[in-house]
């Protein structure tokens, strides 16, 4: 009998510390996630209840805020072409984005304890800091525009500071609509709920030269006027015909600015294979392809060739002017082409550069970083000289702005899925004082030097307007 009832007792304690450990898990050890987990019903009633904090953008125009509804309060979108970087907050699904980034500050969860303890008491509202962007909100409908209906990416950036002035990427979706199309966008076909800006990865065609070029004048491999033998169209490497020498008529043998003033593709083949996969491969380090960049919104990590790709010659070739499995995103371009224009530093870029209370209380400024130099002040120099050569009198001369010198590169990348070759561009103006920097990449449109080109002018122009 006495053993019976020592049984039973064992059984009941070990039941109890079972039930005291579950508890202590899901309270304790789960407790945050769980609270912030979407659909909870307890985290939907307190979310429901914060007047979040404002975004606005850099002149102080507000770009989301928190509008009283049934039972609390509901988030409102001002520009529907920034909701993939601002994002949603939902009470059916979480955050995303910018709101979900910095999530904390919004919800003004950051704040001192006796004021959340007299809000309480109080019963008042929770109310959110003010996110300031560095997006210039007019600037960004610029841009947009300009974009007209073809789906890609494009990117005004300052170059000295890595701010984000304008940043879209269509096709995009609208935060306001969010609950009742989530479900739609998520098996739309265009990937409307996808930053092409900063996760899409495409080939760069001929703007992928500037690497190149970088790499060749960096290791001594040639200078602006070194010639490279060019006698046809075309350059032929282990039995594979490089095309598209883009060259004037009865120019032969260019110098490398003249080889990329045109996009000679035979040319940059040729240079590559001097190059090797060693010092090319490094020079993609230096300007941190590989690695996710730093941002406050998730990136891709731009790549030179795919893990355990076959490092050929051909592909080495192909790799030199952009083809090959060279894949980066427009991000990446934008900061390649800022440490052109910033004399080879490349900056840490942003969006969020100010979080204040309400009442306008300055909380915190974010810092200004770099991501290195890629570039000595030399080889930075040469290859302005080069991209301003390009909007001269190159493939870039759609680029033109009057009184304004322009510097940019063009690229037409082959997609190899039988549409027609993504256009692009990126550059800087003014060549000799860079203020903006662009990037952009229009899908499946065609030629760069026609179909991104006038579209970077465009960008530019409205960037130097805002100036004023």
């Amino acid at each position: 009998m006495g053993r019976t009832v020592k049984q039973v007792a064992f059984l009941v304690v070990l039941a109890f510390l079972v039930v005291s450990l579950d508890l202590a898990y899901w309270q304790v050890v789960r407790a945050p996630d769980l609270s912030q987990r979407a659909g909870n019903p307890r985290a939907v009633k307190a979310m429901e209840q914060v007047d979040r904090g404002l975004i606005v953008d850099r002149h102080g125009t507000v770009l989301a805020r928190s509008v009283r509804s049934a039972g609390g309060f509901k988030r409102q979108y001002t520009m529907p072409s920034l909701s993939p970087l601002i994002g949603y907050s939902s009470v059916r699904f979480g955050q995303d984005g910018i709101e979900k980034t910095f999530d904390t500050q919004l919800q003004g969860t950051a704040g001192d304890l006796a004021e959340a303890l007299a809000d309480l008491v109080l019963q008042r509202p929770k109310v959110g800091d003010t996110l300031t962007l560095s997006i210039d909100a007019k600037l960004q409908q610029a841009v947009e525009q300009a974009m007209g209906d073809a789906n890609g990416a494009a990117i005004v950036m300052k170059p000295q500071d890595g701010e984000i002035l304008a940043m879209v990427t269509r096709p995009y979706f609208d935060a306001n609509q969010l609950d009742a199309e989530l479900q739609r966008l998520r098996t739309d076909p265009s990937g409307p709920l996808f930053n092409r800006a900063t996760l899409g990865l495409f080939p760069p065609g001929s703007t992928f030269k500037i690497v190149t070029a970088a790499a060749a004048l960096a290791g001594g491999n040639a200078r602006p006027d070194t010639k490279i033998p060019q006698p046809g169209d075309t350059f032929v490497v282990d039995g594979f015909t490089v095309r598209g020498s883009n060259l004037p008529r009865g120019l032969t043998d260019p110098t490398l600015t003249q080889a990329f003033q045109y996009s000679c593709n035979p040319c940059f083949a040729q240079l590559g294979l001097q190059l090797g996969w060693q010092r090319l491969q490094q020079q993609a380090d230096m300007f941190a392809i590989g690695k996710p960049i730093p941002f406050d919104l998730p990136t891709a990590a731009s790549r030179l060739a795919d893990a355990g790709a076959d490092l050929s010659r051909v592909l080495l070739a192909n790799s030199a002017y952009g083809q090959g499995q060279v894949s980066v995103s427009p991000l990446q371009m934008a900061l390649i082409t800022a440490a052109v224009a910033n004399g080879g530093s490349m900056p840490l870029p942003h969006l969020v550069t100010q979080q204040a209370t309400r009442q306008s209380q300055s909380i915190t400024s974010f810092e200004v970083g770099n991501l290195g130099t890629p570039l000595d002040g030399q080889v930075a120099a040469e290859l302005r000289q080069m991209m301003v050569a390009v909007v001269q009198q190159g493939s870039g001369t759609q680029a033109r702005l009057p009184n304004v010198q322009v510097a940019g590169k063009t690229g037409t990348a082959e997609t190899g899925d039988g549409q027609p070759p993504d256009a692009w561009f990126v550059g800087f103006a003014p060549a000799d004082q860079p203020r903006y920097v662009v990037a952009v990449i229009r899908e499946h449109k065609g030629e760069g030097f026609d179909q991104a080109a006038p579209m970077a002018r465009a960008m530019l122009q409205a960037a130097l307007a805002s100036d004023d």
